[in-house]
C-alpha cells in the first residue's frame, strides 16, 4: 500500500479517481466543479488530502480543510475534518485510521493547532476510540413552525436598511466577530467562496450596511419544506431580528413550514428565540476534535461555552 499526499500541483492527476471512489462509496457522482471548489477554490493556500494507492488504484481517501479560528483575540490555524472514503473492497483494514494518523502528523508539523468537525454516527466511534478525538458537544437543531412565529414579540428599537446580497459583493471585512470565543474567521473572500461559489447549493443572503461595510448578515437555504438559517453574524440583537424577520416574511405564502438554526444555549439571542417558540429538535450533530499543538489549553478547547458555531461551519449544509 502506498500513501500519497495530494497538493495543488498533483490534484488534477487524481481528480477522476477521487470522483470514481466517491461514486463507489456513495452511489452517486459529484462533479469536477464540486471537488475543485471544495479544495482548489480555497482562501487558504493549503490542500490537506492523503490517499492510499493499491496496485495503481486509489482505494482510500481522507481530507481536511484549513480554517482560521479566532479565540481570545488570537488567530489560530486549524483544520475541519471533511470527507473520508474507502472502497467497499478495502474496508475493515484500518486504512482510514492510518491515513488520519499520517495527515495529523503533517498538520502538526505545519503548525496547525487542532483538527475539529462533526463525525456522523458511523465514524464517531472511530474518531474517539482510535484517533484521540474528544467529544465537545452534541449540537441540537433549534426549530419552529413558521405559522407559530409572532415576530411582534421581539421589538426592534431601530429600523435598518436591509440589502439582498446573494453574491457577497459588499464589504464583509469589518464584521463584529466575538473573538472571545472559538469562531471561524469570516471575511468577504471566505463568505463568497463558501456560499456564492458553491456549485451544489443556492443561498439567500441579507445584510445591513453601516458606514459602507456590512455590520450584520444572515444566510439561509431552502431545504424541502424548511428554511435553514445557515449562518449569521450580528452587531446587535436589533440587527439580527430585523434580518430574521426578513427571512420569515419570505416564507409566508410558500410551501415553507419550518425554520431551523443553530444557536448556543448561552447566546444573547437564546431567550428571545425561545420566546418565539423555538425548541431543540433533530438532527443532533456530534461535535468534537483533537488538539495537535499546545497554544490552546485543553480546558478551553473542551468547553462548549467557548464555541460559537453556525450550520454553515459544517460543510454538510
Amino acid at each position: 500500500m502506498e500513501y500519497i499526499y495530494i497538493n495543488r500541483t498533483n490534484f488534477n492527476n487524481y481528480l477522476s479517481e477521487i470522483e470514481s471512489l466517491y461514486k463507489d462509496c456513495f452511489g452517486k457522482l459529484n462533479t469536477d466543479d464540486y471537488f475543485k471548489w471544495r479544495y482548489l477554490d480555497n482562501p487558504y493556500d493549503d490542500i490537506q488530502i492523503i490517499v492510499a494507492i493499491n496496485a495503481s488504484k486509489l482505494v482510500s481517501y481522507y481530507a481536511v480543510s484549513p480554517r482560521e479560528l479566532l479565540f481570545k483575540n488570537q488567530t489560530f490555524k486549524t483544520a475541519i475534518s471533511l470527507n473520508t472514503m474507502t472502497h467497499p473492497d478495502y474496508r475493515g483494514r484500518g486504512l482510514f485510521v492510518t491515513l488520519a494518523d499520517k495527515l495529523y502528523k503533517n498538520l502538526y508539523n505545519q503548525g496547525y493547532e487542532m483538527v475539529w468537525g462533526y463525525p456522523n454516527n458511523i465514524s464517531h466511534r472511530t474518531f474517539i476510540s482510535k484517533l484521540q478525538w474528544n467529544n465537545i458537544y452534541e449540537i441540537p437543531t433549534l426549530e419552529n413552525n413558521i405559522g407559530d412565529i409572532n415576530i411582534d414579540k421581539i421589538s426592534c428599537k431601530k429600523k435598518f436598511k436591509i440589502v439582498n446580497d446573494n453574491s457577497f459583493n459588499n464589504d464583509y471585512d469589518k464584521l463584529s466577530l466575538d473573538a472571545s470565543k472559538f469562531i471561524v474567521n469570516k471575511d468577504s473572500s471566505v463568505l463568497k467562496r463558501r456560499y456564492y461559489n458553491n456549485p451544489n447549493n443556492e443561498y439567500i443572503n441579507y445584510c445591513i450596511i453601516d458606514n459602507n461595510a456590512v455590520s450584520s448578515f444572515i444566510v439561509a437555504k431552502k431545504y424541502n419544506d424548511q428554511i435553514n438559517i445557515i449562518d449569521y453574524i450580528y452587531k446587535s440583537k436589533d440587527e439580527f431580528f430585523s434580518l430574521f424577520n426578513k427571512i420569515i416574511n419570505l416564507c409566508y405564502d410558500t410551501d415553507i413550514k419550518k425554520v431551523t438554526l443553530w444557536n448556543s444555549i448561552d447566546s444573547d439571542l437564546r431567550n428571545d428565540l425561545e420566546k418565539l417558540g423555538f425548541y431543540n429538535n433533530y438532527p443532533i450533530r456530534y461535535f468534537g476534535g483533537r488538539l495537535l499543538n499546545t497554544k490552546i489549553s485543553k480546558d478551553d478547547f473542551l468547553n462548549w461555552n467557548n464555541w460559537m458555531l453556525s450550520m454553515g461551519d459544517n460543510n454538510e449544509y
